[in-house]
C-alpha cells in the first residue's frame, strides 16, 4: 500500500502513539459529539415533527376556528337582543364587534394552507419521510456514541454505517427531492394563494407574485442546497476520521483495512 500521502507514515498514526494504543482519543471525541449531536438533532426532529403533524391539521383547525367564532357571533347577537338593560345590551354589543373585527381579521389574511402546500400529498409526504428517516439515523448516531465511549468496533461501524446513511439521506432530500419535486408544489401553490388573496382584496395586497411561480422554486432549491452542503459536513468528517488506522486500533478493529486517508 502507498503510504506516500499519509502525513503519518506507514503506520498511520500520530506521534507518540502506538499501533497497540492506537488514537483513542480520537474515538472518544466522536463519541461525545455524536452524544450531543443525535440528541440537540432529535429534540430539533420531534419539534420539526409537530410542525408536520400541525400542517396536516390546520386546514380542519382553520375551518374549526372560523365555525366557533361564527357560533359565538350568533350567541351575542341573540343575548343582545334579550338583554334586559341598555347597559347589558352595550355590553353585549362591544363584544361583538371586537369578535366582528377578529373574524374580519381572519377573513382577510392569505389562505396559509395554500400557501404551505398543507393538503398538498407530495408535500405531506416529504415532511414525513424527512421526519422518520432523521428520527432514525439520530438514534443510530446516539447508540454509537456510546459504542465509541467504550472504544467499541461495533461503536466505529455503526458510526460509519450511520454516517454513510446521513450523507445518502441529506443528498436524496435536500439535494432531489425538494429542489425538484416539493419546491415546485410549495411555489406554486403560495403564488396562487397570493393571487386568490389580491383578488378578493385588492387593497389588502402585497407584492404581486404572479408568474413568479418558477423564481420562489429556485430561490426554495437554493437554500436546500446550502442546507445540504451544511448538513453533510460532520458525516463526512466522521467517515474520514474513524475509518483512519489508529482510531481502529483503539476501538480494536483490524488495522489492515483501507483507510480513506
Amino acid at each position: 500500500m502507498d503510504f506516500s500521502n499519509n502525513p503519518y507514515g506507514a503506520s498511520g498514526l500520530p506521534p507518540g502513539e502506538s499501533e497497540a494504543v492506537g488514537s483513542p482519543g480520537t474515538a472518544k471525541t466522536f463519541g461525545v459529539l455524536n452524544l450531543i449531536f443525535s440528541v440537540v438533532l432529535f429534540l430539533c426532529g420531534l419539534g420539526y415533527s409537530l410542525m408536520v403533524v400541525g400542517m396536516s391539521l390546520m386546514p380542519r383547525s382553520m375551518d374549526e376556528v372560523k365555525a366557533a367564532q361564527q357560533r359565538q357571533l350568533d350567541r351575542l347577537e341573540d343575548s343582545e337582543k334579550n338583554a334586559s338593560t341598555d347597559a347589558d345590551r352595550k355590553r353585549i354589543a362591544r363584544e361583538r364587534h371586537q369578535l366582528e373585527k377578529a373574524q374580519h381579521q381572519m377573513d382577510t389574511m392569505p389562505d396559509f394552507r395554500k400557501m404551505l402546500s398543507a393538503n398538498s400529498p407530495v408535500v405531506k409526504g416529504y415532511y414525513a419521510g424527512d421526519v422518520l428517516t432523521g428520527l432514525l439515523c439520530n438514534v443510530l448516531m446516539f447508540v454509537s456514541g456510546i459504542g465509541l465511549l467504550g472504544l467499541k468496533n461495533w461503536g466505529r461501524m455503526l458510526a460509519l454505517a450511520t454516517a454513510a446513511t446521513k450523507l445518502v439521506r441529506v443528498v436524496a432530500l435536500y439535494a432531489v427531492a425538494f429542489p425538484l419535486v416539493v419546491a415546485p408544489v410549495m411555489a406554486q401553490g403560495m403564488t396562487e394563494a397570493m393571487e386568490e388573496f389580491a383578488r378578493e382584496h385588492p387593497e389588502e395586497a402585497g407584492p404581486n407574485l404572479a408568474g413568479r411561480a418558477d423564481t420562489i422554486a429556485a430561490g426554495f432549491a437554493f437554500n436546500s442546497f446550502l442546507f445540504c452542503g451544511a448538513s453533510a459536513v460532520y458525516p463526512l468528517l466522521s467517515l474520514v476520521m474513524l475509518s483512519r488506522r489508529g482510531v481502529k486500533v483503539a476501538c480494536g478493529g483490524d488495522s489492515s483495512e483501507p483507510t480513506m486517508i
